[in-house]
């Protein structure tokens, strides 16, 4: 991928992505690892340690925002995935040491999160850097589908690992899928990047605030940020946390977990595809308010205790209840967003999902393990239905559109 102005901006996404698609297998697989083994210590150590992770995050998030806006979301991206390669590499040598596992995970988690919060900001928005605006909805469409489609492989590739090369294996895998990244993403050139002399200068602390105050002239942004915050407190925790506790409590193996969490993203993929193919619906309100309505309901069917094949039906709504309404929210979002102000604007909406999870994992956990996994279900269901509140009395969003995409122009051979 060297010389990009001699590449098109498809050889370059696809690049990117195809990258980006096997570092995520890497990733959900080891994820899958370190839920089962986490949930495998104690319900309330599980929340302790999804809630560690959330809050740690959230803290950190705004200024991985600052950073990649003020030193370039390429630039911080590569450090982050350098770091990433050194934390699985040295995680994958302490396992061996004996030490406490509960202590492992806690450290792992930590180390990571810190990680996450400077990353993910510029990760998200990347992919603008890389189309022209109007390619954008269509674009994340597509990666959204790509980044399914591998978290739907990874808790069967999860398990597998688990049971062939163990914990430590499944870390150095995804090291490897790691260091793929590092390599494509040192050659790639985005061409529609902020300019440099749009950058902020000054303190970080100025640069924060700055971002921060722009908030306020944003009535359709604050909004989706609390439909956010309350949708993401309710529906994250379901793959990380729920699902394992229940299938403990139900005395299923964590091949059936793998199976519930599996057919939660085939759900999500299922509106991906659709949406990769056609792209968003030009009137995002509509299938936000449909995709938040069939996963509260989804959700509080399956918390009735069903078998697992009725069970996997209800969370396979639920994914695509969920993936409705985040695929038309987040190019909304994007592109709603100030170009110079994309990576602050990011980790404000990164930062939303967190923090709630961070409480509703605290709470999720001990409801779960006292009360049962399906009364901890069943309270997130009602939550988020009442994500639907800001939806409908914001009348920017409810009267949003996505700007029809440009046609390209046939070639003169082409046409002849």
């Amino acid at each position: 991928m060297t010389g990009h102005h001699a590449l098109s901006d498809t050889a370059v996404v696809s690049g990117w992505l195809g990258t980006v698609a096997i570092s995520a297998v890497g990733s959900a697989a080891w994820g899958f690892g370190l839920s089962w083994a986490s949930t495998g210590v104690s319900g309330s150590f599980a929340a302790v340690n999804n809630a560690t992770a959330s809050g740690l995050t959230s803290c950190l998030l705004i200024f991985g925002g600052v950073v990649g806006d003020r030193h370039g979301q390429r630039a911080l991206m590569l450090r982050c995935y350098t770091a990433y390669l050194v934390l699985l590499s040295t995680f994958a040598l302490v396992w061996h040491l004996h030490l406490p596992v509960a202590a492992i995970l806690l450290g792992y988690t930590v180390l990571n999160a810190v990680i996450y919060g400077f990353s993910s900001p510029s990760s998200s928005v990347f992919v603008r850097q890389l189309v022209p605006d109007d390619r954008v909805p269509h674009l994340m469409s597509i990666s959204t589908t790509i980044g399914l489609l591998t978290r739907l492989a990874g808790p069967a590739v999860g398990a597998a690992l688990i049971a062939w090369v163990g914990l430590t294996g499944s870390a150095l895998i995804d090291a490897a899928t790691d260091a793929l990244a590092i390599l494509v993403l040192w050659r790639i050139r985005p061409r529609y990047a902020p300019a440099t002399h749009t950058r902020p200068r000054g303190r970080s602390l100025d640069t924060l605030v700055e971002g921060l105050r722009s908030i306020g002239s944003h009535a359709d942004i604050r909004a989706l940020l609390v439909t956010v915050a309350i949708f993401a407190g309710a529906v994250l925790p379901l793959s990380s946390l729920l699902i394992p506790l229940l299938a403990h409590q139900h005395g299923w193996t964590s091949a059936h977990a793998g199976i519930l969490i599996m057919a939660n993203t085939a759900g999500s993929l299922t509106t991906s595809a659709i949406l990769a193919l056609r792209g968003p619906y030009h009137r995002p309100i509509i299938p936000m308010v449909a995709g938040t309505v069939l996963a509260a309901a989804a959700l509080i069917v399956f918390s009735l205790g069903l078998p697992l094949a009725p069970s996997a039906v209800c969370v396979y709504l639920c994914g695509l209840g969920i993936a409705t309404l985040t695929m038309h929210m987040s190019p909304l979002f994007v592109l709603r967003t100030p170009r110079e102000l994309q990576s602050r604007f990011q980790s404000l909406l990164s930062m939303t999902q967190l923090l709630p999870v961070m409480v509703t994992s605290l709470a999720f956990g001990p409801i779960a393990q006292h009360l049962g996994a399906r009364t901890a279900i069943l309270i997130a269901g009602i939550l988020a239905a009442v994500a639907l509140v800001p939806l409908l009395t914001n009348r920017d969003i409810r009267t949003a559109a996505f700007a029809p995409r440009a046609r390209r122009p046939v070639p003169v051979a082409a046409a002849a």
